[in-house]
């Protein structure tokens, strides 16, 4: 399946990646590299992460650190985690202590109904 990247939004101001089992460390990389493409010139972006159709990691998953590292993007206001399984919650935990700017403004929600009420709340401040 892979890891679908779109604008959740018509201003093209909130952009969705969407994991789907199985993905692989090259399905991470090339997602990373497409959202960093469609929204490097948007100021305060907000990024979703669904989890609600993978359970799985890719092989070598931390071999990738470097990597995401390198294609962080400044330009984040907040990035939401849906539905993210336990283990991203330690790999969360882990980071912030290995790799802390990959873990700024991390907010992570149950299901989608959280996610769209947050975004709602976000987008009236």
């Amino acid at each position: 399946m892979g890891i679908d990247v779109t604008w959740h939004d018509d201003r093209n101001h909130i952009i969705r990646y969407r994991l789907q089992d199985p993905w692989t460390l090259d399905d991470l990389i090339a997602a990373i590299r497409a959202g960093y493409e469609m929204s490097a010139d948007r100021p305060a972006l907000i990024i979703l992460y669904d989890f609600q159709d993978t359970r799985n990691l890719p092989p070598a998953f931390f071999s990738a650190l470097g990597t995401m590292r390198k294609m962080m993007q400044d330009n984040v206001q907040v990035r939401i985690a849906i539905a993210a399984p336990a283990y991203i919650h330690t790999i969360y935990n882990m980071f912030t202590r290995l790799a802390p700017d990959l873990t700024d403004a991390f907010v992570f929600v149950d299901d989608e109904a959280a996610a769209l009420a947050l975004l709602a709340t976000l987008q009236a401040d």
